[in-house]
Parts: C-alpha cells; structure tokens; sequence
C-alpha cells in the first residue's frame, strides 16, 4: 500500500528539500526514529559531521551500536571528539571509504560543500572553485568486512555521493544475514555513468539479496522509473521482501507532515 502522494504533492516536497536540502534528511531521520529502538545495531555510512549518527546513538542508547563511517580524517575526528565529549559509547567509528573490493584510491573533499565530497572527480558542486579541493587517498573496504562489528543491523542509512551502488555490493553477506532496512541516495543514472555500472545491474543486486525497492514517498521503484521521472526523489528505501507489510505500516504521510511545520 503506497502513501498515497499525488505527483503535485511529490514535486512540491522535491522542490522544497531543493531549497535547503532538509526535508528528506527530516523524513528519514523520522524512518528510523520510527523503525529502530533501544539495543538495536544500524549503520550510518557516509557520516560527514555526524547529523544522523548523534541522532540515531540516542535512539539505540548504551546497549544499542551505531557504526559511523566516514573518510575524510577532520569530519571522523568531529566525530569522535563529540562522541567521547558526550559519553557515546555506542558509536564505533572507522575512517575509511566503501566500495566492492579492497582499494586505495583518490578522495576529493570539498571543502566549500563538504557534502559533496567524493571518490569521483566529476561530482562536483554547482560553482564549486579548484582552490576548494582538496585530493588525498584513502582506504576503501567493504561493508562486509566490518559485519563482525556489528549483528542483527537494523537500519542503514547510506550517503556516499554516487558510491552507494559499490558499496551495497560489499554488504551482501550482511544485508543476507541481518536484514535491516536500507535508506540510501540514488542519482540513478547520474551515478550509473560516473561510477560505472548500469540500471540493469543495479536492479539486479537487490534481486539477488531479496529486497524490494521504494521511493522516499513509499511509492514502488523499479527500472521504469530510472530515467524521465520528475516525481522521482534520490532517495530510496530498500526492505527485505519479509518485511514489506512492516515497513508499509510506517506513518509516512504523518512523516512529511511534520517535516513541514
């Protein structure tokens, strides 16, 4: 059962997250908020400044885990000095990128929109200037070599700038064994160019692992929308097929309601 969003509704909470970037960060902070409880284990990849990994270590409290994974050395260490100043245990940090295989490769943080930063030259910001770059090389490991910090992962929230294809593709043994719900950016093709796969791989990986993909709307995503879709949101959500009817009890138009206010 979709939310039941009209296409000018949809355009109109596109347009209004366009405006400040908030809006879906809001719905998916209510996603988990909803999803996870105390005690649970989740993953923020793609931490930045720590915005959902502060958020979501309150939510699993002390005997919960939130594994915080973030490249770019000074945003980690923002993170940890926060989470130390503030008693956190829960949150184990590693400073590493994710991607399929085991790498080193060259990082491109961008200093004037650090949000932007990336393991891709050409995502670049719009104005961005060449003196606010900062290149450096870092680690790239795969989900699934760090499963043995974390069991029974309950959410995952992915933002990795066009890298969360690679990077879905490294946790297929921990997707397969825990199960958590996923909430994710996908630029669809944008990404597929610059990170080099395609629409037809990307479809099938969730295939494969069992997961049914939805639009931060709750509205089915599958290969018909990939491209021309203007109600298309970059976010996803991806459930386990088992817990479709769960994920569909979700308060999603009460989520955006209160975004709003």
């Amino acid at each position: 059962m979709t939310a039941g969003f009209t296409a000018e509704e949809k355009l109109g909470f596109i347009d209004a997250h366009r405006s400040d970037g908030r809006l879906f960060e809001d719905i998916i902070t209510c996603l988990y908020t909803t999803w996870c409880g105390a005690g649970d284990q989740v993953i923020d990849a793609g931490a930045n400044r720590g915005h959902h990994t502060y958020q979501l270590a309150n939510i699993v409290g002390p005997e919960g885990r939130v594994l915080a994974i973030e490249p770019i050395p000074a945003l980690a260490d923002m993170i940890d000095t926060q989470a130390r100043r503030h008693h956190l245990r829960q949150i184990k940090l590693v400073v590493s990128a994710l991607g399929d295989s085991h790498a080193v490769a060259e990082f491109f943080f961008r200093r004037d929109m650090d949000g932007w930063s990336s393991l891709f030259e050409r995502h670049r910001p719009p104005n961005t200037r060449e003196e606010n770059i900062t290149r450096f090389f870092t680690p790239v490991i795969c989900l699934d070599d760090l499963a043995h910090l974390i069991e029974g992962t309950r959410f995952a929230k992915l933002d990795l700038e066009l890298n969360e294809f690679a990077a879905l593709k490294g946790a297929q043994n921990l997707l397969r064994r825990d199960r958590p719900m996923l909430a994710f950016e996908n630029a669809r093709e944008q990404a597929a160019q610059i990170a080099g796969y395609t629409r037809d791989e990307f479809f099938a990986l969730f295939e494969s692992i069992g997961y049914r993909l939805f639009d931060i709307f709750r509205d089915p995503f599958g290969p018909e929308r990939w491209q021309g879709d203007p109600t298309m949101p970059v976010y996803n959500i991806g459930v386990p097929a088992e817990r479709v009817e769960e994920a569909m009890a979700l308060p999603i138009r009460d989520f955006y309601q209160r975004s709003m206010r």
